[in-house]
């Protein structure tokens, strides 16, 4: 059935995949290398590909017929994928994506193709080394680099030197996945630990972070004994004796062409140990090196060193986490630092164009603020800058209460935000409670103006009113504004808060409130009324002569009710 459909079908992917049905189901070995050899000029390369593989692999027989065209299809790495996608490479007529899938599919038989060659025999296997060299030293692209040394292993003298050396040059990260060495230099270190040992320690002053921690790494693979000499902080994490790779074996099946064994070999370093070193200043070059190629569980190693890591904090400010979770253990570094750091980190936070780690050194800045006038200065100059920033709120809400009081002027323009913005101010302000007393002056300020406004923000009168009242006397200076919100709003509930306030204030709004009951406006009188029944027994001396006038003269039934109902209590208070 597999051979019928392999020599009629005109589905390319149903005749390659037939082919590897045929590897996995016959045992007619003639029929079916007769029927797999004319493949190997197939014009659709997967096709090609899964008979050279097939043959090879399955019936061990046209070695040699099949590696002039293996070597012709890894040839495909050559082409710049800008070409295959826009230039006259590109089929006419196709659309973006089938043109894109068709460049990733050509491109992945190309690095099978290669991967295949390595694990022949080493007459075979030298024929495709210069083109795997020709890659290494100037791959067509920058898009195009990672991938070439991805099963290149064995004994090829020299070829680990030209890996890193093209690293060096090439783009960060395609060929390094820290903690672990690469899997293609781990192969070949392996098989020349005294060329790792030398590649290694020429990389080790490197001024790239990635290029010096490659270089401990082939190190360590190579002379561990000296990997210790020269990294003496991580002496304690090297693994003397690592685990060797075991070369992948190419197999086929009726799912395809793979390479069976482990990808990735044993770590060298043991990371996980990295938290429990006693870190030394010293060692502080290597640890900042580890942070900066992702090697995360170096943070609470850096935290316990405080202060002494103000030397390394610009580097350590160039490199962010990446994972949310590492975000509050490198906050606590920063912090850590101390006052002594807080240049460092003003210098960071003062450039325009780190907008996401301005909102991670916001929390340690705010913190240091109790301590640094500079970091205080700073952050206050920021904020009134940025009065309705919805995410610094969040940010600093979360901080310690003490410190937050210093931003007050902060949280007040908050009030004027929209209803989130409100919600985490009045969060602030219930935590202060009478603490916030020294904002009464900006608080009053925002309540004049919106008694101003004909259209104020929503609910911003309200919060305000109810801010006042939880500070109690010690806002007797905002009393007059309280009294003008029964003059300017018919909102009932921003005239409940502002009598409720009177009330909390107490004493202090007893004079403003009785000068209220000669208003002209009946809400006034209304509001003052009630107020002073609400304050009870503490106005009665002031306020009863008045309310006892009003209850006598006034037309209005609202207000001749609220002045019934204050003589009422204060009556039942005086008892």
């Amino acid at each position: 059935m597999a051979i019928e459909r392999i020599r009629t079908d005109t589905d390319t992917e149903i005749r390659w995949r037939a082919v590897y049905l045929l590897a996995g189901t016959t045992d007619k070995a003639e029929e079916a290398v007769d029927t797999l050899r004319p493949l190997l000029a197939d014009p659709d390369p997967q096709v090609r590909f899964a008979a050279c593989a097939t043959l090879i692999i399955k019936f061990k027989t046209h070695q040699a017929e099949a590696v002039p065209v293996l070597l012709e299809l890894a040839a495909f790495l050559r082409v710049p994928s800008d070409d295959f996608k826009y230039g006259k490479l590109a089929p006419f007529g196709r659309w973006a994506f089938a043109i894109e899938r068709e460049f990733g599919r050509q491109r992945e038989v190309a690095r099978d193709a290669v991967s295949l060659l390595l694990t022949l025999e080493p007459e075979q296997r030298a024929k495709v080394l210069p083109l795997i060299l020709e890659l290494a030293t100037k791959p067509p692209s920058e898009s195009d680099y990672p991938g070439t040394f991805w099963y290149v292993n064995g004994p090829h003298p020299g070829l680990l030197a030209v890996q890193a050396s093209a690293y060096v040059k090439g783009p960060t990260g395609h060929l390094v996945r820290p903690p672990s060495l690469p899997s293609s230099m781990d192969w070949l270190a392996t098989e020349h630990p005294d060329e790792a040992a030398e590649v290694g320690a020429k990389l080790l002053d490197h001024k790239q972070p990635r290029v010096r921690w490659l270089g401990l790494n082939l190190l360590a693979r190579g002379d561990p004994a000296k990997a210790k000499e020269l990294a003496p902080i991580f002496a304690p994490i090297v693994i003397d004796k690592p685990e060797k790779y075991k070369r992948g074996i190419p197999t086929i099946s009726r799912y395809g062409f793979q390479m069976n064994g482990p990808r990735d070999s044993g770590r060298v370093l043991d990371l996980w140990k990295i938290v429990t070193l006693e870190p030394t200043e010293a060692g502080l070059p290597w640890l900042v090196t580890a942070l900066q190629c992702g090697v995360n569980q170096t943070l609470p190693a850096l935290t316990k060193l405080g202060p002494k890591l103000k030397p390394a904090l610009p580097e350590l400010l160039k490199w962010t986490p990446a994972e949310y979770t590492d975000r509050p253990k490198y906050q606590a570094m920063l912090l850590a630092a101390g006052k002594e750091g807080v240049p460092a980190l003003l210098e960071q936070f003062a450039q325009p164009d780190l907008i996401e780690q301005k909102y991670l050194l916001l929390p340690v800045l705010v913190k240091l603020s109790a301590e640094s006038a500079d970091a205080r200065v700073a952050i206050e100059k920021w904020l009134l800058k940025n009065a309705t920033d919805r995410r610094a709120a969040q940010l600093l809400i979360t901080t310690d209460v003490a410190t937050q009081s210093v931003f007050g002027p902060f949280w007040v323009a908050q009030l004027r935000g929209d209803e989130q913005q409100q919600l985490e101010a009045q969060q602030f302000f219930a935590k202060q409670g009478p603490d916030a007393a020294p904002l009464v002056p900006e608080l009053v300020k925002l309540l004049a103006a919106v008694n101003d406004e004909k259209t104020p923000p929503r609910k911003t009168r309200v919060i305000v009113c109810e801010i006042l009242g939880r500070v109690g006397p010690k806002a007797k200076e905002g009393v007059p504004e309280l009294v003008r919100v029964f003059a300017v709003t018919d909102d009932p509930d921003a005239r409940l808060a502002a009598i409720l306030a009177c009330s909390r204030i107490g004493k202090a709004s007893v004079g403003p409130l009785v000068t209220a009951l000669r208003h002209e406006k009946a809400p006034v009188r209304a509001g003052a009324a009630e107020a002073l029944g609400k304050i009870g027994a503490a106005a009665k001396e002031d306020a009863l002569p008045e309310l006892l006038r009003l209850s006598e003269n006034e037309q209005n039934g609202e207000v001749r009710e609220q002045v019934q109902k204050a003589l009422k209590r204060l009556e039942k208070d005086d008892r």
